[in-house]
């Protein structure tokens, strides 16, 4: 089953069950991801809102990031071999993670908003994990019971703005390199967990424009979601609605291939029985910054 979160014509948000031609609203049933995942008898109310819910046909709607102002989003560095070894960094030891705000999070279909600080400015398709019931100090064995669904990410990136010197030493700069406002496309929808019997074997694809630049299968992670909800939750406590993006495969613009986005570019993330994430990209230039 897919849930997305979309908005009507009258600016009214809700949560929908998405079919081949209709979503069926959520609205009075759930008001957020959280609060999906956190009810006890959520089959059977998704199951009586299919038979008895307000249909919208889905060209009348927009919709939008599948997440909630509330979410922590957790991000995942070099957690494909060949990634790393474009990137010309090592794999680690233990998973490396940064956050992303919420400001930057955009839906499908929504503008990438190229930051006019930068110059090279890169995409990174991704498998990530909406967390689906709260833990903390997660063992591995018990981890895949927290995963409530998965959806499609592209953690767009100021690759230029990546690094910075801190006296004599080379640093990543987390905040300019990843955090530009609404430049991180999510969705078009959660598939509940039900619906992927395994996440680490889905095909993964990037295209900007048409052309293929990643091209990969969650098998390849080097860390897989049980050691990364692991290794987390460790630190701080998951909730109901959080996103782990699990990391990008080998393919990334600014390493070797040199494909810097620009205005007008489409950038498609793609991935095996999820649907596509689809974007354009516009100048920040005369936007908000």
């Amino acid at each position: 089953m897919k849930i997305v979160r979309f908005s009507r014509a009258d600016g009214l948000t809700a949560l929908g069950i998405v079919t081949e031609e209709e979503i069926v609203s959520l609205e009075g049933v759930f008001s957020s991801f959280k609060d999906l995942f956190s009810a006890a008898e959520r089959e059977m109310l998704l199951q009586q809102a299919l038979e008895q819910g307000r249909r919208y046909n889905r060209a009348v709607v927009s919709l939008q990031a599948p997440l909630g102002p509330d979410a922590v989003v957790f991000a995942v560095a070099a957690n494909y071999m060949k990634h790393a070894a474009e990137m010309g960094v090592k794999v680690p030891e233990h998973p490396i993670i940064f956050n992303k705000f919420f400001r930057s999070m955009i839906g499908p279909d929504d503008n990438i908003v190229l930051p006019p600080y930068a110059q090279q400015v890169d995409y990174e398709g991704e498998l990530a994990v909406m967390i689906g019931k709260g833990g903390y100090a997660l063992r591995e064995e018990e981890a895949m019971e927290y995963v409530g669904g998965y959806t499609c990410f592209n953690d767009i990136t100021a690759r230029d703005k990546q690094w910075t010197m801190l006296g004599d030493r080379r640093i990543i700069d987390w905040f300019s390199g990843k955090a530009a406002q609404s430049s991180t496309p999510i969705g078009p929808w959660i598939v509940l967990k039900e619906g992927i019997s395994d996440p680490h074997n889905l095909h993964l694809q990037t295209r900007v424009n048409g052309k293929i630049v990643q091209d990969e299968n969650t098998a390849a992670m080097v860390f897989k979601i049980p050691a990364l909800l692991a290794y987390i939750s460790s630190r701080v406590s998951l909730q109901p609605g959080d996103i782990i993006a699990t990391g990008t495969p080998v393919g990334v613009g600014g390493h070797g291939k040199e494909i810097i986005l620009q205005p007008g570019d489409r950038v498609d993330v793609e991935i095996e029985k999820i649907g596509v994430l689809s974007n354009r990209c516009v100048s920040g230039r005369n936007g908000r910054y």
